[in-house]
């Protein structure tokens, strides 16, 4: 019991001087297992077996089939230049292969040899034409430290395997794609269509900065969650979804800037969570949306700041997708917090070539839209907007608990509303302020259309 104490103390002495390390027992030169030294919480041996314990797993080995045990430092370090990549791989020997062809990397792990798990990647320096790949069978980190990266022919970070990635931010980084992407531009056969491409979720954090251009398509594209945290500052715009998320896309730190030129700044299919942070969202084009979601948007806490410059385009629209385990959140909009600021310019319907129209919106559910708590909701429209819908729902509307809400929609030219919903508004009065046009000769008999203030029903929260 004395050795095992002993040698459970000189691990915890080693997780302390080598938290970036990975431990490796070895048995005539023969890897036998290996982890990471930061998720052991003790190594013991008794009754002739060397046991070790991690948060999520036991190991335990005869002590006569283990002859030695080496620290290894599990970051891999790749730095790039116009003249070639320079790797420095210390993993080399187990199971990991580090491959450059001029400026493209490609990393290639054998699962049979050894588990790597949490290996990080340090990328640095400046390429004008290079990209990393990597099929990934474990969660990975990618480090991007004062990194310039761009592909002239695919997506410059691709990470195609089925395991999530956590990229954090050193420093400046930037990391842009050209217009052309060859048919399969990934060993595996895969075409990525963004400079940031990652078949699985990805978490972004740090305290550093990144600019993504995507001028194939889309910034990033994500095909699972996407989530930011900590002080990571993370801008992209493309041609058209500055993000592209599959599944639900989370903000609770940091600050986020999407611009689109062709289409929808954020595109998710499941929902987005505001619950920190700062989120800057513009679209430029006609018919699209700053903000789109197939489930719900929920705002609770951050300050958001969404811009629509264009006919038909609508600020924050959310479907009526309901998500197992969203069950007992209503669908639609949700801000119970934090602050949303939504500007629409001067715009109008627009009519596609079928002849259909499609109103521009501040915020636009095909579900319910609720507003309570400390919320602080600004929607606006300058004269000369037609056709605007500053806060509009399929399901009802309902303005309660402490929160500001100030809807101006002003149009000497079109119909308008501030509020507009198939359903019923209910609002506390004291904290909606409502200004639309006085002054609008053609619809001022029409208060009803025009404010839709004819069908709110006071309540007292």
């Amino acid at each position: 019991m004395k050795k095992g104490l002993l040698l459970t103390a000189a691990v915890v002495s080693a997780a302390l001087s080598f938290a970036d390390y990975r431990a490796v027992f070895f048995k005539n030169n023969t890897p036998l297992s290996q982890t990471k030294v930061s998720n052991i919480k003790s190594i013991t041996a008794a009754d002739k077996k060397l046991n070790q314990t991690t948060d999520d797993s036991n190991k335990s080995f005869d002590l006569a089939g283990v002859d030695s045990l080496v620290f290894y430092s599990d970051t891999v370090y790749v730095h790039f230049s116009d003249n070639g990549v320079a790797v420095r791989n210390p993993l080399s020997g187990l199971g990991l292969l580090v491959q450059a062809q001029g400026t493209n990397v490609t990393v290639y792990t054998d699962t049979t040899v050894f588990d790597l798990k949490d290996v990080v990647f340090a990328l640095s320096g400046t390429a004008s034409n290079g990209s990393f790949y990597m099929e990934q069978q474990k969660r990975t980190t990618l480090l991007l430290d004062n990194l310039a990266l761009h592909s002239d022919s695919k997506a410059a970070i691709a990470m195609s395997g089925s395991k999530g990635v956590s990229m954090v931010l050193k420093g400046t980084n930037s990391i842009s794609d050209s217009k052309y992407h060859q048919a399969a531009d990934v060993p595996n056969g895969d075409t990525t269509n963004a400079a940031i491409y990652v078949n699985d979720n990805l978490d972004i954090s740090g305290d550093g900065s990144l600019t993504v251009q995507g001028s194939h398509k889309h910034g990033f594209y994500v095909k699972d969650d996407l989530s930011f945290s900590g002080n990571a500052v993370v801008s992209s715009s493309a041609e058209k979804a500055a993000f592209r998320v599959k599944d639900n896309f989370s903000l609770s730190g940091g600050s986020v800037v999407a611009l689109s030129a062709l289409g929808s700044a954020i595109d998710v299919n499941d929902s987005v969570f505001v619950k920190g942070g700062a989120l800057t969202a513009k679209v430029a084009a006609d018919d699209e949306k700053a903000v789109t979601c197939d489930g719900g948007y929920y705002q609770s806490a951050g300050s958001v700041e969404v811009e629509v410059a264009a006919d038909g385009a609508k600020g924050i629209k959310a479907g009526s997708l309901e998500l197992d385990d969203l069950s007992e959140v209503p669908s639609g909009i949700v801000i119970s917090g934090g602050i949303l600021n939504v500007k629409i310019g001067a715009v109008t319907k627009f009519t596609d070539d079928s002849g259909e129209e499609s109103s521009p919106a501040g915020l636009k559910a095909d579900g319910t839209i609720k507003i309570s708590g400390s919320a602080q909701v600004t929607v606006s429209a300058p004269e000369g907007s037609a056709g605007v819908k500053g806060v509009s729902a399929d399901g009802d509307i309902t303005v309660g608990g402490n929160s500001k809400v100030n809807v101006s929609v002003l149009s000497s030219t079109g119909k308008a509303w501030c509020y507009k919903t198939d359903g019923a508004i209910y609002v506390n009065k004291a904290c909606v302020t409502t200004v639309c046009n006085e002054d609008n000769p053609k619809y001022d008999s029409d208060k009803a259309g025009l404010y839709n203030c004819a069908a709110f029903k006071y309540i007292d929260y």
